[in-house]
């Protein structure tokens, strides 16, 4: 069963959708609210959306969006554009539940990486928080089922902007999402990671 909390920021309103039932992480995220599960990165986070101009902001590994919905929240003007990357199909089908009336936000089941074609992801049925990607096909466990997804490099998607704002949460991929990132990166006049 999936069930909401709604955020209201600058006139602007939109419903996170979560999965509450199945997943621990949606749990502490509604029994935090409003507070974030992660205080300290929200404020950098808020902070760099809310005083600086950025032409596009990257969200990888979204999970529920929390980020990206602030960052939706916080920019006024439609001409940011918001890329969200998430690899799991259920948080992916939430996401777009979440998303659906935002024009400037553009939603993509892939996992990021070094190189483009075929990875395995392992979904935590528990915990959202703790999925991942693998390159090689694990074992099946109780708590674990694995989903061969897409893996596509940052380059290959062609977000190229002046001034780019990215936000990396892949439990323990970032060294290939950096590696997929560089031209990217260094087309950028301006670009922030922030890595969590």
């Amino acid at each position: 069963m999936d069930d909401s909390i709604e955020i209201i920021k600058n006139s602007r309103t939109i419903k996170i959708y979560l999965n509450p039932e199945n997943d621990k992480r949606a749990f502490r995220i509604l029994n935090n609210f409003p507070k974030p599960l992660y205080p300290s990165t929200f404020e950098i986070w808020e902070y760099l959306i809310a005083n600086f101009e950025w032409n596009s902001i990257i969200d990888v590994g979204a999970n529920y969006g929390e980020m990206s919905c602030s960052a939706f929240l916080f920019r006024l003007d439609d001409n940011v554009r918001i890329h969200i990357f998430e690899p799991s199909r259920e948080l992916f089908r939430l996401l777009r539940k979440t998303f659906e009336n935002a024009t400037n936000v553009f939603l993509n089941q892939k996992a990021m990486s070094s190189h483009n074609g075929n990875v395995y992801f392992r979904n935590f049925k528990n915990n959202s928080g703790k999925s991942n990607i693998t390159y090689e096909l694990p074992k099946n466990k109780e708590d674990v089922y694995v989903e061969k997804i897409e893996a596509a490099t940052l380059d290959s998607q062609k977000i190229y902007s002046e001034k780019i704002l990215i936000k990396i949460d892949v439990e323990g991929h970032e060294k290939e999402v950096i590696e997929g990132a560089k031209e990217t990166l260094n087309q950028a006049k301006t670009a922030v990671l922030i890595i969590e």
